[in-house]
């Protein structure tokens, strides 16, 4: 008797693979920057780095499920939904290699190994601190939660700073915590600038201008689908909601709470 044939395997819809497919295919970003206004390189991000690459990888999620339908309207370039993921890596690629030649320094100018040893030892303690003397303190922990331990030489110093401002805030506590020197402020603002020192400014500023184009290319891809999201779902918010950015929602949310709730409430996502 013959075996039985396996019964295929489910996989993802036609419209899906095809989706798959076209948005692999190599997208020309170096084409796309030189098709750009000279104005682009110049032209900070609208919103920050992370966020963008977060709301773009939901849209293309979020938009191909429709695929078809967008396909069918007049005057839409498909393309522009297909090369999202490359257009969205690309950014994200950028936006790296804009914080490492912003702290890139060279072999004569390089920050001494004792230097960032102890930032980090410095940063170890000003958080341990905080996190005890002020334990019963929500806001000041919620402040501690913002401040990320990141591994990074970027995340050193932004982390350098921010805790700076912190027990500047809180003086009389830190006033009272043992093995802390007294101006552990200043030595953290001496140190994160300590280790910012001799940034290759032209090196930096290449790399942005690099960045903010790869951003515009991305922000034109972007600013084509949720158009045409918004005429296709004009009357379906439940469909429509995930393609939108909510940044600018959020934002003001946080501001709200941090007013007490007297900012105004926004009406509609942003697009």
């Amino acid at each position: 008797m013959a075996a039985k044939k396996p019964a295929p395997k489910k996989g993802a819809s036609k419209s899906s693979k095809k989706a798959g497919a076209k948005s692999s295919k190599k997208f020309d970003l170096e084409g796309a920057i030189r098709a750009l206004s000279a104005e682009a390189a110049q032209t900070a991000p609208i919103l920050p780095i992370p966020v963008a690459i977060l709301e773009a990888r939901r849209l293309f999620k979020e938009a191909c499920k429709f695929r078809p339908r967008f396909q069918k309207l007049p005057d839409f370039n498909l393309a522009d939904l297909d090369t999202l993921p490359a257009r969205t890596d690309a950014l994200d690629s950028a936006q790296k290699d804009w914080l490492d030649a912003r702290l890139d320094k060279s072999s004569s100018t390089r920050s001494k190994t004792g230097d960032r040893t102890a930032a980090e030892a410095l940063r170890s303690k000003l958080m341990s601190a905080g996190r005890y003397l002020l334990r019963k303190d929500p806001k000041a922990q919620a402040k501690l939660d913002q401040i990320a331990e990141g591994e990074g030489l970027a995340d050193l110093i932004q982390d350098l700073k921010d805790l700076a401002d912190f027990v500047e805030a809180n003086a009389k506590v830190f006033e009272s915590a043992p093995n802390l020197p007294k101006d552990a402020a200043a030595q953290a603002r001496t140190l994160a600038a300590s280790l910012t020192d001799g940034v290759d400014s032209a090196g930096a500023n290449d790399a942005q201008a690099r960045r903010n184009q790869v951003f515009a290319v991305l922000e034109s891809a972007v600013d084509e689908v949720r158009s045409a999201a918004r005429f296709l779902f004009h009357d379906d918010p439940k469909a429509l909601g995930p393609m939108l950015s909510h940044y600018a929602a959020d934002k003001m949310r946080r501001k709200r709470q941090a007013d007490g709730g007297k900012a105004p409430a926004p009406t509609t996502p942003a697009a």
